[in-house]
């Protein structure tokens, strides 16, 4: 199952480079929406915890996956949907051989490594390698909108093989974009094509 995972790292180590029509973070309350290349998108939100929430929608506009990161880059939760958007297929919930508190703030260049637990109801229990490096700040554009992000690399060591997760974390607005994913089954690439409020 490839999943997508969302980044955060001390907001000090970037001073924000968002336009005026471009988001900021009060807009995690109604919603960023970034949209891709294919006509998928997600949809970023902060829940009452502070955790980040990204709801994935397919080219249609149904939602398919929702993820919850704890402080926008641990994963915590996973949900499907079925097709039609409305209908939960299942749940996951991860847990990791680390405390959290221990790794902030976090740092340019900085690894985690640990043991990612997965529990899902009829599914029972799995355990995977976790390893998240950071790499160097850079500059990036998307659209109208500029930002100093940080490259971010998950990996993850499933009984079947490797995965690894590559993603551009934001630092301004606490939240990271999945631009590519290898397994052995082969990799895809991901082209964001905006970055937006929601309306």
């Amino acid at each position: 199952m490839i999943r997508t995972v969302f980044g955060v790292i001390c907001a000090c180590l970037a001073a924000p480079a968002a336009l005026a029509a471009c988001p900021t973070p009060d807009d995690l309350a109604g919603g960023i929406r970034l949209a891709y290349d294919d006509d998928t998108s997600s949809v970023f939100t902060r829940n009452a915890d502070g955790d980040i929430v990204e709801d994935a929608f397919d080219e249609t506009g149904a939602l398919f996956y929702r993820f919850v990161f704890h402080r926008g880059l641990f994963e915590t939760q996973y949900v499907e949907f079925d097709e039609s958007g409305r209908s939960r297929v299942f749940t996951s919930y991860f847990s990791y051989d680390f405390s959290f508190d221990d790794l902030f703030p976090l740092q340019e260049g900085q690894i985690v490594e640990g043991i990612q637990t997965d529990r899902t109801k009829g599914y029972g229990t799995e355990t995977a390698g976790y390893k998240l490096s950071l790499g160097p700040m850079k500059s990036w554009t998307l659209g109208e909108c500029a930002y100093d992000t940080i490259p971010v690399a998950v990996e993850y060591d499933f009984s079947e093989g490797l995965e690894l997760n590559e993603l551009l974390y934001i630092p301004e607005l606490e939240i990271a974009i999945a631009i590519g994913v290898r397994d052995s089954e082969g990799s895809d690439v991901f082209r964001p094509i905006s970055l937006a409020p929601v309306r």
